[in-house]
């Protein structure tokens, strides 16, 4: 009787366990993968990134990382990032670990974070730059290509010697491709690399005063040449020698 109370205990306990069923859950870790909520986002937009199909882990756990990154930024099934900007563009990885399978899968997904193209607001003739103040860089004499004292792509026009110089500068993530069709705003000079990827600097010499653009927008484009196109409406200009100065520019500048 001993014996047969044992055996009885044994075969309940164990007819009353639960057994997880790991073929399913199994195959969907296996078939796991990261879906985006957009192909492409704008700077400003949120990125979402979720994991289909949805939550197939209930024995394990999910990381976030993104190459080039300094360790985990999400362990949950789907990973936001709000008002995103050019640094977020990159690989994004998820690892899904499972207990009850024993393995550990990983997939990827490439963000692409590309500005929006725009067109700016006002017409204007192609190589020439009007002044409020100053006299007018028309037609002007363009070139193109990477500044010495700054280290970064510049456009420049000239006219005849006594008239303003014009110079646009773009942040040196540029300098080794292409820039993003779409509306810049105006940065630093003093400081090029405190800028933002879409930042560009604008400065103005005339008569040994040098003019810098303090507020206002930058129209980035390109014509059926590739050749790069900057253009911008009424941008706010200061000079200072002691006494401040102050101009406003319009103009559009196509590269050779």
């Amino acid at each position: 009787m001993k014996y047969a109370f044992i055996l009885f205990t044994c075969f309940i306990f164990f007819s009353c366990k639960k057994i997880p069923n790991t073929t399913a859950e199994c195959a969907a870790v296996k078939a796991a993968i990261i879906v985006s909520s957009d192909s492409v986002y704008s700077p400003g937009d949120d990125i979402h990134l979720t994991i289909s199909p949805n939550n197939p882990r209930p024995d394990g756990y999910i990381t976030w990382y993104k190459s080039g990154g300094a360790g985990q930024i999400g362990i949950n099934s789907s990973l936001d990032i709000p008002n995103c900007i050019k640094g977020d563009e990159g690989w994004y990885i998820m690892a899904l670990d499972n207990q009850d399978c024993g393995i550990s899968y990983i997939d990827s997904i490439y963000v692409t974070v590309k500005n929006a193209p725009a067109t700016a607001p006002c017409s204007l003739a192609d190589n020439a730059v009007t002044f409020s103040s100053i006299p007018d860089i028309s037609p002007a004499f363009v070139t193109y290509g990477i500044d010495p004292s700054y280290g970064t792509k510049a456009i420049d026009a000239y006219a005849n010697p006594g008239y303003p110089e014009m110079h646009v500068y773009f942040n040196q993530y540029w300098n080794g491709i292409e820039q993003e069709d779409g509306k810049y705003s105006v940065g630093n000079l003093g400081d090029l690399s405190a800028n933002t990827v879409y930042e560009v600097t604008i400065s103005c010499l005339y008569s040994g005063l040098n003019f810098t653009a303090t507020s206002g927008d930058v129209y980035v484009s390109h014509d059926n040449n590739n050749k790069l196109i900057v253009k911008f409406c009424s941008l706010n200009m200061t000079g200072y020698n002691g006494t401040v100065y102050t101009t406003v520019a319009s103009g559009s500048l196509t590269t050779p």
